[in-house]
Formats: structure tokens, C-alpha cells, sequence
């Protein structure tokens, strides 16, 4: 039990505690927060909307839990965070209770803990996306499918084989069936490398376990088929197929991607890989031992990256399954070179790593410093370039913090390498969380949308001019309007995506380019999305009537009487003279 306390306390320092710190991220959390806040108010959950438009590009199963957050605690972004954060720490009790028979509980501990005590997994495992539950669901199918290769009875067995397929189910209902590819790839390779493939055959050939992993899947897709005719297509084959296999999604990056990505999200435990790799290279009888389990973690780590390299779709959230891999990786090293066998060398690479750290506490530090010096500039010198005036005192905090970590760490005689790079490992994720997190707000420009919230009244039009920001129906808590300039000036879609796809934007929604049309087979609620001509209609009527716009997309209302009401560098808040008649004069 004090284990599992550890591992909960590991969390609620890197997970819990943050989700309450920085403001909504864009796009994803905005995104996902106003999907699951019209999922409650409609009451509909089996089709995904997003301001009043059907979003036909994921399954249901992360709003589901995130839109039952809302109806109990109400629409706040740190609730659907924590369905996030939990289960990343899901996953990490996972690696522990289902390991620990085979690699032994301190390994399967420092694994699980290790897991959470990544920067990237730290990062991107409190944001309200999908990514940490699909995560979670892949990595405990990944568990159960190794449990079920390794049973020595029928009735592990068929336990672990109905876990493994329940836990498949809900990755292929978080994200679609690249869960099915990226699991199956995993304990295939792994199943091959180690000799086990006849019972990895005999596994995947059962076809209850098939049933059981894509019934809900099907039956999901059967009954919303029936709702919006054409959304099985348009979600298997657009946003599975074409986003992997071509540029549709305007997410391409070079091949070598996500490498980089992977040894900067493994932070701080990178440093030290060098070391690891290095003694089960040298130590043959280690690698021996622990070969079947390092095998598992160095496929588990590695196909993610791998194959989302051949995509021509990429993010960074994609590869955080990898970070588990680690976590095993690193559990492994350091049980075995804790054991009596490497006493010597356990004494000498203690010595290393205390200095290694030591250096990297003290150039944390002297960054932090010289970060805090450009923002404080930046803020002297303009207005709009930093406008956050705390950064540079959150950054001065983190040197501190730095500093002082950096005397203990190499003046304290640790014992122990694993709770000397634990302790490192937190604290570094905090610190250069803090800075992130404060910076954070330039993102999105919340300030100028929480004072649109306090601007508008119940019976006011709220529009958005040529951009589409989900952070203020959420924030607004209302559906709000669009209006799409197109013709001569350019589709505002082609950059800001609508928070869905530019091409499912422009092909359910735009006949052509001088024309704007709603679709006929997918309804959407009235009165969202306008042209340049119906803006210009609604702002001129005598209704009260606020836009919030690019402060450069002005010039293109010239020919109207617009009444600026705020901006900063980047956006503006305008609102037409029956709102100026009404409230401000």
C-alpha cells in the first residue's frame, strides 16, 4: 500500500496540483472544453458538436468522461484536465501492480514513478487533450497482452485476454483504430524478439477477444451513422488513412521529427542514457537477466516514434505512450545496478551522475537568470511584447530553486542514485513548468477574451470576424458566431483550421469560393456561420453587436462604422453603434 501512496504522491506533485496554474491552452483545450460543455447542454452525447457544428473527427469516449466531469463540477477547464492527469497516473499504477510479479516491486516502482517523472509526460499528461487517456488505454493492452502471453493458466488466460481487449476498445473509442497498429506492433516485435510469437499467435487469433474490442467501436459508428449520415466515412478514412498517408492535415514535419522530440521530452532522464546503455553493454551477465524486459521497453519506447515518422501528419502529443517505455527502461537499470554484484561500479557512477546533475542545476540556474532579464526588458520595451509582468519574477523563483538544488545535490552524500535523480527529476519539471505555465497566457490572448465576457450581455450577437477562437464560446458559455471572409481575400479557415480541419470546413460547409452555404446532410445550429455579406448585415442592424477580430482584418470593414472597444498587439474588440447607443453612452 505504501507504494501505490508513493506513486500518488509523485502525481499530485507533477499532476494534480498544476492543473489549477496556467490558463487554457490553444487549440486542443479549447477545443475539447467546448465539445464537452455542449455535450451537457444539449444533452446529447452521441454526436460530438462544436459550436453548434457536428466534429466528426474522433470518437466519443475522452468527452464522454470529460462532458460527465462537467455535468458533476460544472464546465471548468481543470476538470477535463483531470481526466488527463489521472489517467496518466492510471497508467503508472498499471506498470507497477502488473510488472512487479516479473521484474520485482522496487524495478516495477522506480519504473511507474519514473513514467510520471518525465518532462513531456509531466507536460502534455495535465492538458485536456486526448492523448494521456490514449495513452493509458495502449499501455495497459500493451500490460494485459504480455500477461496474457506469459499465462500459465486458463484462467489468466482468458482474465487478461478480456482486459486486453476491453483496454484496446477504449483506445480505438479515445482515438480511432491507430491504437489497434500501435499496440499490435509493439507486443508483436517484442513477442518475436523474445521467442514467445506462437502464444502471441494463439492470442490474436481468439475471436472473442476481437468481439469484445470492437463491438463498442461498431456499435457507436452504427448508430451515429444513422444520425449524420457519411461521419464513419469521413472519420476512417480522412481522419485515419489520408491524415497518415498524405498532407491533408497540414501537419507535415521531416521524417527525423519526432527523435529530437523524444530525447527532450525524456528530460531529465536523457542525461543520463549514455550511462544506462553504456553498463548492460559492458555488463553482458545484466543484460542476461533483464534482456526479455529491456527488449519490451526499448520497443515500447521506440515504435511510437517510429512510426509516426513515416507520417505526413505529426504532433507532439503522438508519442507520449513512448515516456512509459522509458520509465521501464530506467526502472530496470537502476534495480540491477543497486544489486551487491555492481557495488563498485554503483559507488563510481554515483560520483558522475552527483556532478552531472550538479552542472545541470547550476546552467538551469544561470538561464532562468538571464531569461528573467530579456522578459524584464521586453516589458520595458513594449507593452504587447511580455505583457505577463510576473514571468521574470517566476523566473528569478526557478533560479533560486535551481540554485539551492544545485548546492544539495552535489553536497548532500546521497546514498541512493535512484532517489538523488527522482528528486532531481521533480524538481526540474516544476520549475520549468512554473515558467511555462505563466507564460502560457500569451497564448490565446485570454485576457482580451475574459474582458469579451464582461463586455457582453445575454442578448447581445457575439461574432467572430475571420477567426475562430474556441476559448470564447467556452469561456462565454454560449455557441457563437463566424463569419468566414472568403472571395477575393482568402478562406479564414486556411490558417486558423476552425479548430477542425480547413478541408472539412471547406468541404461540407463551402459550395465555392463565392458562396457560402450550409450543409444539407449535416445540420448545424442556425445562425453561426456567415459570410462577409451577412456580418455586414448583422453588424449594421439594430441589434447590439460585438465582434472580436485580427486587428488587421479592420481594413477590410472600412466601408461600415465600427466602434474599436479594446484590442492588444494582436486582436481587437469592436462593436457596431446599437451597442454604443445602448450601453456606452
Amino acid at each position: 500500500m505504501t507504494k501505490y501512496l508513493l506513486i500518488i504522491a509523485v502525481w499530485i506533485a507533477l499532476y494534480a496540483l498544476p492543473l489549477f496554474l496556467h490558463p487554457m491552452h490553444q487549440p486542443d483545450e479549447a477545443r475539447y472544453s467546448e465539445i464537452s460543455r455542449e455535450m451537457v447542454v444539449s444533452g446529447d452525447w452521441l454526436v460530438l458538436r462544436i459550436n453548434g457544428m457536428p466534429y466528426p473527427e474522433k470518437p466519443p469516449l475522452f468527452n464522454w468522461a470529460s462532458a460527465a466531469g462537467f455535468k458533476i463540477f460544472g464546465p471548468k477547464i481543470w476538470v477535463g484536465r483531470m481526466v488527463s492527469a489521472l489517467s496518466m497516473l492510471f497508467l503508472s499504477i498499471g506498470i507497477f501492480a502488473l510488472l512487479k510479479k516479473f521484474i520485482g516491486e522496487t524495478a516495477a516502482l522506480v519504473a511507474s514513478i519514473i513514467a510520471l517523472a518525465q518532462l513531456a509526460a509531466a507536460g502534455i499528461g495535465q492538458l485536456f487533450t486526448m492523448d494521456p487517456m490514449f495513452s493509458f488505454f495502449m499501455g495497459l493492452t500493451i500490460l494485459f497482452s504480455i500477461r496474457v502471453i506469459l499465462s500459465e493458466s486458463k484462467k489468466s488466460y482468458w482474465l487478461f485476454g478480456t482486459a486486453a481487449s476491453l483496454s484496446l476498445g477504449g483506445a480505438m473509442m479515445t482515438k480511432g483504430p491507430a491504437g489497434l497498429i500501435i499496440v499490435g506492433g509493439i507486443v508483436f516485435l517484442w513477442a518475436i524478439l523474445t521467442g514467445n510469437f506462437k502464444k502471441f499467435l494463439i492470442f490474436i487469433i481468439n475471436p472473442v477477444f476481437w468481439i469484445l474490442s470492437i463491438a463498442v467501436l461498431y456499435a457507436y459508428y452504427y448508430f451515429a451513422e444513422k444520425r449524420l449520415p457519411g461521419i464513419s466515412n469521413y472519420f476512417f478514412i480522412h481522419e485515419n488513412i489520408l491524415r497518415y498517408f498524405t498532407k491533408v492535415h497540414k501537419r507535415s514535419k521531416p521524417f527525423w521529427y519526432f527523435f529530437p522530440l523524444f530525447l527532450g521530452g525524456a528530460l531529465p532522464w536523457t542525461l543520463i542514457m549514455p550511462f544506462a546503455a553504456q553498463f548492460y553493454y559492458k555488463h553482458k551477465s545484466a543484460w542476461q537477466k533483464d534482456k526479455s524486459w529491456l527488449l519490451l521497453a526499448g520497443v515500447w519506447a521506440l515504435f511510437p516514434v517510429i512510426f509516426f515518422s513515416f507520417s505526413d501528419s505529426k504532433l507532439p502529443t503522438y508519442i507520449l505512450l513512448s515516456f512509459s517505455g522509458v520509465g521501464l527502461f530506467f526502472g530496470l537499470w537502476l534495480y540491477r545496478i543497486s544489486t551487491d554484484q555492481f557495488a563498485e561500479y554503483y559507488i563510481l557512477l554515483r560520483k558522475k551522475i552527483k556532478i552531472l546533475y550538479s552542472i545541470t542545476f547550476a546552467a538551469l540556474t544561470i538561464t532562468t537568470f538571464v531569461f528573467a532579464i530579456i522578459f524584464m526588458a521586453g516589458v520595458k520595451l513594449s507593452k504587447h511584447m511580455f505583457p505577463e509582468p510576473s514571468i521574470p519574477v517566476w523566473c528569478v523563483f526557478v533560479a533560486l530553486l535551481a540554485a539551492i538544488s544545485a548546492l544539495i545535490i552535489y553536497f548532500y552524500k546521497w546514498q541512493s542514485i535512484r532517489n538523488m535523480l527522482v528528486v532531481s527529476s521533480i524538481i526540474i519539471i516544476i520549475g520549468t513548468g512554473l515558467i511555462v505555465r505563466v507564460a502560457n497566457p500569451q497564448i490565446g490572448h485570454p485576457a482580451l477574451i475574459n474582458e469579451l465576457n464582461k463586455l457582453a450581455h445575454p442578448e447581445d450577437i457575439i461574432v467572430q470576424y475571420s477567426v475562430h477562437d474556441m476559448a470564447i464560446p467556452f469561456t462565454l458559455q454560449r455557441n457563437i458566431s463566424s463569419s468566414l471572409v472568403i472571395g477575393d481575400m482568402r478562406y479564414a479557415t486556411s490558417n486558423t483550421r476552425l479548430d477542425l480541419s480547413a478541408k472539412h470546413i471547406i468541404d461540407y460547409y463551402i459550395r465555392d469560393e463565392k458562396q457560402y452555404a450550409t450543409p444539407t446532410n449535416w445540420p448545424c445550429d442556425e445562425n453561426i456561420w456567415y459570410d462577409q455579406n451577412g456580418f455586414i448585415n448583422i453588424f449594421t442592424n439594430d441589434k447590439p453587436v460585438l465582434a472580436y477580430t485580427k486587428t488587421k482584418y479592420l481594413a477590410w470593414l472600412k466601408n461600415i462604422k465600427v466602434f474599436p472597444i479594446t484590442n492588444d498587439w494582436k486582436y481587437s474588440i469592436i462593436a457596431n453603434e446599437a451597442y454604443i447607443n445602448k450601453y456606452m453612452k
